[in-house]
Formats: structure tokens, C-alpha cells, sequence
């Protein structure tokens, strides 16, 4: 029979390092260690360091499941919902979201988008999961892209077989897996956000798992709700120049509910764009520019009930590092229902990177990540 060596149970309990320098109190004397007396005797270790190795009747079964749809722009639609559905008799967990955008057959090098440039509005059943048209890559850090430097990797053209655009791929893990009873399906609504002329592919890939066996339904589920600010279009153009700012609505980030909202990440980023005037190009960025905005952007942000969150204007590179393009709360606060966060940026004057005759525009998001507090009868009872 299998026992935990000593360096086995130090490490489950995180006490390795401590014991190594001599602070590690376990509560046992080490020349009683539990297993020591009898190695046939596990129930001896205590219980929050024993293995964690379930039954087989309570394990889960993974689950992946993909959809993909195509947008024109300024248009708004929904992929095959069926594709997304969880095809078994018995609950499922959702544990992560991944989106992949690209502009469809470009024909020059740069006609791409990224993140900013496509939103997502996402419910299962009746209950709201994403407000209206958040853009996808505020769901996630810049740590979980798979992105080259932040900035896409190329793919090819289907017509020249030569590389001309970008890929994004955004990756969001839930804090908490989601709970999703038989037959419910999350579903997502994708929008044209404008930022390139060329219609987009959008792939959405859920990363679940689904009960089987013993594994009990949750009394309590914690549903994600993202809701976020897009700023208007700054002029970044060589020769500007001049200081602007920009401020959300009430109707912005917001609680929409009547309970308190779970804030666990606050997320920022920043999408330039150059459209040559001789061509319809339109090459959509995350960083090729954004390093400026680390510069000369500033943003504060103050709560509904007059908290400052970010009291003075701050560099929105110190609240949004390039690495991350978040800030996680390590210990999350509430947003009370009804509550908004009102956002102001300030960009000082400057002498724009871009020359000739191409038009740099810069647009910056902002997003409140939190989780609800749901009754699972609550829930059933809206799908």
C-alpha cells in the first residue's frame, strides 16, 4: 500500500520551504510523524494533507466542443449552438473559452484584427454571462494568449499562399468552472466591431468537463458576468499633436443585477490600426503602436458611490502591463447592484508615429471580470 513520504506530505501541505528554514510547525513531532508508527496506517496523516485520488465513480469526463462563424462587417450572428450543446444526459462543467480571429482571405500584407475588433455577448438560457458586444480579448490576460509577441502570427492567404494577416487566439479561464445542467447551452453572439473593411472568421473552442457517476450537482453556481467600456477612436496621425480624453457611460461597466457582483479582474488594452490612403488595408494591432499608450495614456476610475479605485490619472501601462493587460485581485471586492465605474482617459499631446499618407487611430477597452452568486434552483429555473 502506497504512504506519503515525508517530503510528500510537506509538499502537499506547502510547509517544504518553511520546514527547510526551520518554521514549519505541523502540529507533529518528527520523530511521530504519521505513517513513521505504521506505513500500512494512511488514515493516520491528517486530512488536509491527504492525496487527493477520487473514486472512480466521481471522476469527469473531458469535453471539448467548437463552433465557428463568419462576420460581415458591422453585422452580428450567433455559430452552430447545437455544436456547442453538451451532447450527454448528465451536467458538464465549463472550465475555459477560446476565441481565434482572422480576416477572411485578405489580399495585402496587415489587413488583419485583433481583439477590440470583435465582440461577444454571451447567456445560457435567461441569465446574462457578457454584456452587449464585449470585446473578446478584455475576457482574458495577455499571459493566457497564444499570441507571437502579442501581436498574432501570420496566415497564409487562401489565394497567394503567401502569409498577409494575422491570427489572435484569446484564452479565458473561469475562476470558477461553470455549471451547465443537462440540456443548457452557453451560447455567444459575435459583432463586427468595425476596426477592419474585410469580413472576419471567429472560432470559439469550450474546454468542459461532465459528470458522471457520484459527482454532486452544486447548491450554489458562480456564472461569470463581463461588462466593459470601448472608448471612442483617438487620432494618433503624425502631426496631431494636441492632448484628448475620453470618458464611459453609467451604462458601461456596470451591475445590472440585483445582487452584488464578485469583481476578480479589471482589464485593459489598447488596439491601433493604420489605413494607408491608397489602399483599403487596414492593419489592426495590438501592439505594433500600443507601446505608446504606455506613454502617454492615463486613465482613473471611480465608483458609483464615490470610491476612488484609480484615485490620480495613472499611466495605463502601470495599472495594464504589456505582460499581462489586467490587473488580478488577488483578494476580490463587490460590485453592489446597480453599481457603475466611471472611466476617464487622458491622452497628452504627442507627435504621432506614422508617416505619408497612412491614418493611425488608437482605441483603448477597459473591463470589469466577476462572477454571481446563483441558488442552482435559481438557475435551473431560467434555462
Amino acid at each position: 500500500m502506497w504512504r506519503p513520504s515525508r517530503r510528500d506530505v510537506l509538499l502537499a501541505s506547502g510547509g517544504f520551504a518553511a520546514c527547510a528554514a526551520g518554521q514549519f510547525d505541523s502540529g507533529w513531532p518528527l520523530a511521530q510523524w504519521p505513517g513513521d508508527e505504521d506505513e500500512m496506517n494512511p488514515s493516520a496523516i491528517p486530512q488536509h494533507v491527504q492525496p487527493a485520488i477520487p473514486s472512480k465513480s466521481s471522476l469527469y469526463d473531458p469535453l471539448v466542443l467548437f463552433a465557428e462563424t463568419t462576420l460581415v462587417t458591422g453585422g452580428a450572428v450567433s455559430p452552430n449552438t447545437a455544436a456547442l450543446a453538451n451532447p450527454h444526459a448528465m451536467p458538464m462543467e465549463l472550465l475555459t473559452v477560446r476565441f481565434r480571429i482572422h480576416t477572411v482571405n485578405p489580399t495585402g500584407t496587415g489587413q488583419s484584427v485583433s481583439g477590440l475588433g470583435v465582440g461577444v455577448k454571451m447567456d445560457m438560457g435567461k441569465i446574462p454571462m457578457i454584456d452587449d458586444g464585449v470585446p473578446v480579448s478584455l475576457l482574458s490576460t495577455a499571459r493566457d494568449d497564444s499570441n507571437d509577441a502579442n501581436n498574432g502570427y501570420l496566415v497564409f492567404s487562401d489565394t497567394t499562399l503567401s502569409p498577409t494577416a494575422r491570427v489572435y487566439d484569446y484564452t479565458w479561464r473561469l475562476k470558477y468552472p461553470l455549471f451547465i445542467p443537462p440540456g443548457a447551452v452557453v451560447t455567444p453572439l459575435f459583432t463586427h466591431l468595425t476596426q477592419t473593411p474585410f469580413d472576419v472568421k471567429v472560432g470559439i473552442t469550450y474546454f468542459c468537463r461532465v459528470h458522471r457517476g457520484s459527482a454532486k450537482t452544486p447548491a450554489v453556481v458562480q456564472v461569470p458576468w463581463v461588462s466593459s467600456y470601448k472608448s471612442k477612436i483617438f487620432d494618433i496621425n503624425s502631426g496631431a499633436n494636441v492632448a484628448d480624453s475620453a470618458q464611459s457611460k453609467e451604462t458601461d461597466i456596470r451591475n445590472q443585477f440585483s445582487h452584488p457582483i464578485e469583481v476578480a479582474r479589471i482589464g485593459g488594452r489598447v488596439s491601433t490600426y493604420v489605413a494607408p490612403a491608397a489602399t483599403p488595408a487596414n492593419m489592426n494591432y495590438e501592439s505594433i503602436f500600443s507601446i505608446m499608450a504606455h506613454r502617454y495614456l492615463r486613465l482613473t476610475m471611480r465608483g458609483s458611490r464615490g470610491d476612488d479605485i484609480i484615485r490620480t490619472p495613472t499611466l495605463f501601462g502601470s495599472v495594464f502591463p504589456l505582460a499581462w493587460k489586467c490587473w488580478d485581485l488577488i483578494t476580490p471586492w463587490y460590485m453592489e447592484p446597480g453599481e457603475f465605474y466611471d472611466t476617464q482617459l487622458f491622452l497628452d499631446a504627442f507627435t504621432g508615429p506614422t508617416s505619408g499618407n497612412d491614418s493611425a487611430r488608437m482605441q483603448v477597452g477597459v473591463s470589469v471580470v466577476g462572477y454571481q452568486r446563483l441558488n442552482t434552483r435559481t438557475l435551473e429555473g431560467a434555462l
